[in-house]
């Protein structure tokens, strides 16, 4: 009997743990959610609450207030960018990782374009001010510098490219801003040209273009 009250508080606070976890996820989904179909002026902790189904002074136990919450949402982006470029085989061709990068940066900014308003000067403000925000996108910055430099060590990007060059292109090319540019200049919707950009990036970074094409 010892050893099961022992072991009760482990479990309780594991349990309160895992709860408290599953909750902060859906605050955060919550806030995404309002952040992409209204933007950053209609987000509230009120309706934050109501949608999630808790009172409104629980969510200040998780943040200390929209801005944090904000960040958090932006954070939790970055780490999931940050994690799959980390998840590629590193025995894969540089190329083909770069392409997975690129690939699955250009489906997120389809729903990022939703945020292209003046609210985004506001992000931007969040993001820079938040240390964790912070820290990611340079954590991200580093690795695909890094993938960059394995590419040219292997023989398959330009030797003469400086990989910070390489990554400030590459940001630029999946920027929501870039996209809603294109999209107003065409007409056309921006996931239609997926394909073409990545070649596009890819001829311009490769030693050899015509490799591009036969991944």
């Amino acid at each position: 009997m010892k050893l099961n009250s022992d072991r009760q508080p482990t479990a309780v606070a594991s349990l309160k743990e895992r709860q408290r976890h599953a909750r902060e996820t859906a605050i955060l989904d919550a806030a995404e959610d309002i952040l992409a179909a209204r933007g950053w002026g209609a987000l509230s902790i009120e309706e934050i609450a109501s949608r999630v189904g808790i009172a409104t002074g629980t969510i200040y136990l998780h943040f200390a207030g929209k801005d944090a919450l904000v960040a958090a949402v932006i954070a939790r982006d970055l780490a999931t960018a940050v994690g799959f470029v980390e998840g590629l085989d590193p025995a894969l061709p540089a190329l083909t990782r770069l392409r997975a990068v690129l690939r699955m940066l250009l489906q997120r900014q389809v729903s990022g374009m939703r945020l292209i308003t003046e609210d985004m000067q506001e992000l931007h403000r969040l993001a820079k001010a938040d240390a964790g925000c912070a820290e990611l996108l340079r954590t991200l910055r580093l690795r695909l510098e890094t993938l960059v430099d394995d590419g040219k060590d292997r023989g398959e990007f330009d030797p003469a490219l400086p990989a910070s060059v390489a990554v400030s292109a590459l940001f630029a090319l999946v920027s929501p801003r870039t996209a809603r540019h294109m999209e107003s200049a065409t007409g056309e919707l921006i996931v239609g040209a997926h394909d073409a950009l990545i070649r596009l990036y890819l001829r311009g970074i490769a030693r050899d273009a015509a490799v591009v094409d036969e991944q």
